[in-house]
């Protein structure tokens, strides 16, 4: 059996006619199964798919990497055209979220109201699937649920707080990752990887502790990363021997110029439009 993962969402487009924006969504074909992970923010999502000739009307899941609105302000969208759309998102998704900037400028991250709205409808009615530990959305397919912290060098990659007042640090308990096994190894999907990369990898190795990583795909969260960081990063990476990367999003093209001199040959191409396919 194929998957095919389309990138429908990202901060950068080459082909013509398709829109980027700072945001991250797949559409990923797994068997006869379509699930969106993440909608970005929601201002390009359905442009993109029409430009693709991929019908978001036939989704089947829609899985939530957290509450950010780079990641859930599509949600709406695609609860009009799938209103019974079964959703795979942790609880805590849905917590107010704010961010501090350098300049101390304080933004709100969250998802938007519309999306509360719809997360607390689909409740009512049972189609919210609470990712409080791993989960297999379809058999061979899963969604990590939150991931444990464990090493001593990665952090939530910023200044979050879940008040406004920034009181209150939000270690984003929400993120997530979803994550499949192939005939050459596992493939991971990653939204932002708040948990951390590293994190995330050790924790999907201990589901399938026998299997080699084959990609990493999304965004590692690496934007404001310290060069001891990346550096600690690159060199797990190279004991994993991750064959494949398509990374993007979140980040940053001073990890990615890194991860590009580390790993020669191993990056893919991931943007809007990219499209990547494995065999089960």
């Amino acid at each position: 059996m194929k998957v095919t993962i389309t990138v429908l969402v990202e901060n950068t487009v080459r082909r013509r006619g398709l829109l980027a924006e700072h945001g991250l969504a797949y559409w990923i074909e797994f068997g006869d199964r379509h699930i969106l992970f993440d909608t970005g923010q929601g201002m390009v999502l359905e442009h993109n798919a029409r430009t693709l000739s991929i019908d978001l009307s036939t989704v089947d899941d829609l899985i939530l990497s957290h509450g950010h609105y780079d990641h859930s302000g599509g949600i709406s969208a695609v609860h009009q055209l799938k209103p019974n759309v079964r959703v795979f998102a942790h609880p805590g998704c849905t917590a107010a979220k704010f961010r501090q900037t350098e300049s101390d400028v304080v933004l709100d991250v969250g998802v938007s109201g519309d999306t509360n709205s719809f997360l607390r409808d689909i409740d009512r009615h049972g189609a919210w699937q609470k990712t409080e530990k791993v989960t297999e959305v379809h058999t061979g397919f899963f969604v990590t649920g939150p991931i444990p912290r464990r090493n001593h060098f990665e952090d939530v990659g910023g200044r979050f707080f879940l008040d406004r007042e920034c009181c209150r640090e939000d270690a984003i308990v929400d993120d997530q990752a979803v994550y499949f096994d192939t005939q050459d190894g596992i493939v991971v999907l990653l939204g932002c990887a708040h948990a951390g990369v590293i994190n995330t990898i050790d924790f999907i190795k201990q589901q399938l502790p026998d299997r080699p990583i084959l990609a990493v795909l999304g965004g590692m969260h690496l934007l404001n990363a310290s060069d001891d960081r990346l550096q600690q990063t690159i060199d797990r990476l190279a004991e994993l021997d991750v064959q494949q990367y398509g990374v993007g999003h979140c980040t940053g093209q001073r990890a990615i110029a890194r991860l590009r001199k580390a790993f020669p040959n191993r990056l893919l191409d991931f943007q809007v439009g990219s499209e990547l396919t494995f065999v089960l």
